[in-house]
């Protein structure tokens, strides 16, 4: 390797003269790292030089590492120059990680593939100062594909200084579809100062299309101080789909006044299609206070629809404070129709104290179909207290179906420790 720190102007010119292009772009590269500063420039010029474009990016992609950045300018203009947009477009992805931050953000800015480039533009946004971006807010806003633009914008928004909050506002309030103008005004939400909280409301407000602007409501919701919480409730009541309307009451529930969240049961109990209704006072169960839950807990045993009153008690059941058991066998026990009354038997008997499961035994006993009494015992023998299992056997036995009397008595024996003979 003498020879290479030895190397002068003159050996300059005999690297160049190597015929064979990758054989003089790879002894180019090789020579880089030991070459006096002042031939790096001779260097550079040495490989712009190489007509193959292939092998002209496979030395500029390293050279990267071993120019001064005073030619970083010069190498940045080296790779644009490249023709082949595949081979330009990954030449300026490798020689970004090396440029000062302003030239990496212009690296990123002349990748054509929109997709490469909002994703180049994420990360520039987190190695990048203050000083540029504002130019980089405004290379998303360049960005056509909207797709492309919100995914960008989300990705740099928590990078961004306060003083560009209006711009990222603006920037996703322009966003041409509402769909991702809705995801848009979602991602930028908890990084606007309170003063631009009410224009991101009027922004939600704005869209016309019910899903996009109920899915703007919901998520916007937590990041909204409390005194635009009563106008969001009014925005969100207005939504006529009763879908998106159950769906946006999840975000207003936790953060809505107190005097406010007796109306917000009674809209959500105001739903007619027993679906939402069901999902809605789920979702807004967590958010209401004690003193509120018993009446949420009734709204889902009036659910008339069976399958959807089971999957709005299997979701509410585990959450329930154990003040309200009582309520929750009281409802169980009214059931009318049986095969309902078991499974919400069976979804009760994990949550119930013991006390309360004599009780609940008691209610498995008065179903009169053999079949669903079988399920019931079968699901509970697993929840009952010790003190409860002979009249768990006792009531087993009752069934006069030998195959359903068998599998509720042997069902999980061996952890009841249940002796048939006893």
């Amino acid at each position: 390797m003498r020879h290479i720190r030895k190397w002068t102007r003159p050996n300059c010119y005999t690297q160049r003269a190597i015929e064979d292009e990758e054989e003089r772009a790879w002894a180019l590269v090789r020579v880089a790292s030991d070459l006096p500063e002042e031939l790096k420039r001779d260097l550079l010029a040495a490989v712009r030089e190489i007509k193959d474009e292939k092998y002209r990016t496979q030395a500029l992609t390293p050279l990267a590492k071993s120019l001064p950045d005073a030619l970083k300018p010069d190498l940045l203009d080296a790779v644009r120059a490249i023709k082949d947009e595949t081979l330009r477009t990954e030449t300026l992805r490798s020689v970004a990680w090396n440029l000062p931050d302003a030239l990496k953000l212009a690296a990123v800015r002349a990748i054509a593939d929109e997709g490469i480039r909002s994703e180049g533009l994420v990360w520039v946004g987190g190695h990048s100062t203050d000083r540029v971006q504002p130019d980089l807010l405004s290379a998303v806003r360049e960005i056509k594909d909207q797709w492309r633009r919100e995914f960008a914008l989300g990705g740099i928004a928590w990078h961004l200084p306060e003083t560009l909050a209006s711009d990222l506002l603006a920037a996703a309030r322009e966003m041409q579809s509402e769909e991702y103008r809705a995801r848009a005004l979602a991602d930028v939400a908890r990084y606007l100062p309170g003063g631009l909280k009410p224009d991101l409301l009027v922004a939600a407000r704005a869209i016309q299309n019910e899903e996009y602007r109920a899915q703007a409501l919901n998520c916007i919701a937590s990041d909204l101080p409390s005194e635009l919480q009563p106008s969001l409730f009014a925005a969100v009541c207005g939504v006529k789909d009763e879908s998106q309307r159950a769906e946006a009451f999840r975000g207003v529930a936790r953060n809505l006044p107190e005097t406010l969240k007796p109306d917000l049961i009674a809209r959500v109990c105001a739903i007619q299609n027993e679906e939402y209704r069901g999902r809605a006072l789920t979702w807004v169960f967590a958010g209401m206070p004690d003193a509120l839950k018993p009446d949420l807990l009734a709204a889902v045993f009036a659910i008339h629809d069976g399958k959807q009153r089971a999957w709005a008690l299997g979701e509410l059941i585990p959450n329930l404070p154990h003040a309200l058991m009582t309520n929750l066998l009281a409802g169980v026990r009214a059931i009318q129709n049986e095969g309902e009354r078991a499974q919400a038997i069976i979804l009760a008997v994990r949550r119930l104290p013991d006390a309360l499961k004599p009780d609940l035994l008691a209610a498995a006993c008065a179903i009169n179909d053999e079949g669903w009494r079988a399920q019931a015992l079968i699901w509970m023998a697993g929840y009952l207290p010790d003190t409860l299992k002979r009249d768990f056997v006792t009531a087993a036995r009752s069934i006069k179906d030998e195959e359903l009397r068998e599998r509720a008595l042997n069902w999980r024996a061996a952890q009841l420790q249940m002796l048939a003979a006893d």
